[in-house]
Parts: structure tokens; sequence; C-alpha cells
């Protein structure tokens, strides 16, 4: 037996079993007195919880939560017969070329109405049909046809129909006998080809509708109801894309309840479909052209986020010599050595990133952030001289020309003029301005137009 040296009466202790006290359907644990203040804390956070949640029990559920809009709604059975076109290359028996289907990104935002102000539709109506948004072809110089940007505008399911902004709202409001619907979903499309994919009219105005209202078509089968939905095809960005607003409710003036999947990539996954149908598949030597003429793009591009994940994060540089370049990028993907280096020598021509040696590079602080304010100006001179032609203004645009600053160093200055248009890269800009106005805390008045 091991010896445990001299021990004492003070190192004696006992252990006491003591009955449980028991009421009628609850039980009662003795707790210490200096941890009741907690106990009793812990049951009151859990009883708020309660409150809140509206469950009566803290059981964990049969089903896990997903945390998405409803698990358990419309479009369930279409994800179990499988949804969009098969992922990753396909590679042709005889030639050896890869093929992938075509991507788009599509957002899904499901916004509820009960309870809230009744202009959120409208709000959101007139922010999709704002100025220079659309385009529409006008008649320029010399009698030559050119498009031109224009406001947003409304269409629909059918073909030729002239849609009002106004009913749409109206019947949201008027459902479930004057209560309004319950939410709305608002969806944006954006495929990878949409200049392409942007069918012409026979006016020679590009749009989006007929791939519009063959996903919404699309998406009517699957979920097993009419849909009230319009759209709006924009042209003010780099890639055309289009929004859409679906009312929450079916055909029979029920809710309507999309299952969380569905959502995340049914809808893609349907889109990316009809895609790859009307445009094929898409081969890997099309992709890495794309790649080469984004090469001197005043943007952000997949090069640059390629870049981005294969630099030293520490020192910021990226290899790209031959023999070190391998893990830059992934051996099945389409971009390659040749395209990385022809886009940081343009960056480098804009001050963006240093040559250290052959085939090393570094790159500058926040150059994806100084690539998208370059954009963002790039717009914003674009929008300006889109509003002055409208409002048959000839004279040069002059951004930031010293005659009021941003650092409030002129703030004192007062420009005098006229608003001739209200564009989201002009209020972004103005918004700005206001911002270092206050911040330098002396008054100034600014006008988008001068």
């Amino acid at each position: 037996m091991p010896d445990y040296g001299q021990m004492s009466d003070e190192d004696d202790f006992r252990l006491r079993a003591k009955a449980r006290k028991t009421t009628a359907g609850s039980a009662e644990v003795n707790i210490p007195a200096n941890y009741k203040g907690f106990h009793e804390g812990v049951r009151a956070a859990l009883v708020r919880g309660k409150a809140v949640s509206g469950r009566r029990t803290m059981t964990i559920p049969a089903k896990p939560r997903t945390g998405r809009f409803n698990a358990r709604g419309r479009g369930r059975a279409a994800l179990e017969r499988g949804i969009g076109p098969k992922q990753g290359w396909r590679v042709h028996k005889v030639t050896g070329d890869r093929y992938r289907a075509r991507r788009a990104i599509v957002k899904v935002r499901v916004v509820k109405l009960r309870n809230a102000k009744s202009s959120v539709s409208r709000g959101h109506l007139a922010y999709l049909q704002r100025e220079g948004a659309g385009v529409e072809r006008a008649e320029g110089l010399e009698g030559s046809a050119e498009l031109t940007p224009t406001r947003g505008q409304l269409y629909g399911p059918d073909e030729g129909v002239e849609i009002d902004g106004r009913d749409f709202v109206a019947r949201s409001q008027e459902s479930f006998d004057g209560r309004g619907d319950p939410h709305q979903f608002r969806i944006m499309i954006s495929p990878e080809d949409g200049a392409e994919l942007a069918r012409v009219n026979g006016d020679g105005t590009p749009n989006l509708k007929d791939t519009t209202r063959a996903l919404m078509a699309q998406m009517e089968e699957d979920l097993g109801t009419r849909l009230d939905w319009v759209a709006v095809d924009h042209f003010d960005t780099a890639h055309p894309h289009t929004h859409i607003i679906a009312r929450g409710v079916t055909h029979d003036g029920k809710g309507l309840n999309i299952a969380g999947e569905y959502i995340s990539r049914g809808i893609r996954g349907r889109l990316e479909e009809e895609l790859t149908r009307e445009l094929g598949w898409k081969s890997e030597l099309e992709i890495q052209q794309e790649m080469k003429r984004e090469m001197s793009a005043m943007r952000v591009t997949t090069a640059d986020r390629h870049i981005a994940d294969g630099m030293d994060k520490l020192t910021n540089t990226i290899d790209l010599r031959a023999g070190s370049a391998a893990a830059t990028f992934p051996a099945n993907s389409s971009m390659n050595r040749h395209i990385l280096i022809g886009r940081m020598r343009h960056l480098k021509s804009i001050g963006l990133a240093t040559q250290i040696e052959s085939g090393r590079w570094h790159i500058e602080n926040d150059t994806l952030k100084t690539l998208g304010q370059i954009e963002q100006r790039e717009q914003l001179n674009k929008d300006f001289h889109a509003a002055m032609k409208r409002a048959n203004i000839k004279r040069p645009v002059r951004l930031h020309d010293g005659r009021q600053s941003y650092d409030g160093s002129l703030s004192t200055h007062r420009v005098i003029g006229r608003v001739i248009a209200k564009l989201m890269a002009m209020m972004k800009a103005w918004t700005q301005a206001k911002k270092a106005v206050v911040k330098s805390g002396s008054f100034s008045t600014a006008l988008m137009a001068m």
C-alpha cells in the first residue's frame, strides 16, 4: 500500500448524501448562495429567449434549422430532381479542348412588406427606372443611329404589353383583404456573357427580356404556381444585368414561400441552364481571350483576384517566374502566366505595382480598392457627359479642378447652378463631398452640375 505520509484531521473529508427535494412536475437543485445570482440570471435569459423566439420549449428540433427564409417551401421537388448544368470541364474526345457551362451571378433578397411603409415598393421601382439605367437607339450626327442612355423600362411576362408600376404596387398593397403582400422577392441576375446574350429588338436596341422570361417561366414550373413579376434591364455597368421583383403571392392568393436552397442555388442553376442552351458550352480558349482583353481594364478583373490570392500576404510580392508560378493558380485553371504577367505590366504602368526582378513583382497596398475608385471616377465622368448631353449643355466637364476640394480647404467657395440629373455615381460623389464639408466644420454649397 503506498505511503501517503502523516495525515491530520484537517485533511479528512466526508461525503454526505442528501435527498433531492422535488415538487409536483419540477425539480429543485441546491445551489450555493454565491451562485444563486448567476443561476437566476441564466433562467431569466432563457425566459426572455423563449418570449422573443416564440418557442415554448428549448428542445432541439427534429430537423436542423438552416437559417434560410424557409427550409420547407416550394421548389424542393425540383431540387431533388436536379437543377443546373454539370459543373467542371468537359473534354472533347477528338480535339482534347475543354469546355464548361455558362455562369451567372444571382442575388436574391426577401423583403418583408407587412407593417412596413407603403413607399417601400414604390421607392424600389423608382430606383430601378432611374435615368440612365436603360438604353435606347437615337439618331446621332449625320443621321447615324447610336445607343444613348435612357430611363429603365419595366416589362413583364407578356411581350408587347406595357407595364405600369403603379398597378403592380396597388396589387401588392390591396391583397389579403387590404393587409398587403407579406413579402416580395427581389432578384438580380447578371450573366457573365450579358453583352453577347443581349438580344436586339426591331429598332436595334439590346435587351435581356427573352432570357428573363424563360427563367421566370421555368421558375413557375418548379414552384407550381404563376408568378406576378416585373423586371428592368440595366446597361449602366460593364455587365448588363436584370432586376426582377416578384410578389410573394401564389396564383390562388396565398402566401408564396420558396425553399431556401432553391433561393440560394436553384434560381442560379436554372439561369445557367438557359444561358448554356442559348450560347452553348464555353471553351477554354474563349475564356482566355476574354481575360486578355481585360489586361488593360481600369477596374478589378479576374486576373486581379488571382493575383491577390497568389501573392505573399506579408511582403505583397508575387513570383511569376516559369519554375515558381505553379502554385499561383491551379493546374486545371483557365488562368496562365502570360495573362498574369500582362496584367502586372499594366498595374506597373499606372503605379500600382513594381517589378523587383524578372518575373517577381511587388503590389501596392489597397490595389483592388484603388482600381474600384478609378472605375467609379470613370463612371462618374461618363454620367456627367450623358446628363449634360441630354440637357444640351456644350462645355467640357472638369472633375476636381480645384474650385472645391473634398478636404474642406476651399469649402467656403460657393457654386451656383442647377440640377440636371440624379444618378447613382453622382449621388455617391455628392455624399462624399458633403461628409468632408461636415467634418471640416465649414459651410459650403456644392451642386452636381456646374
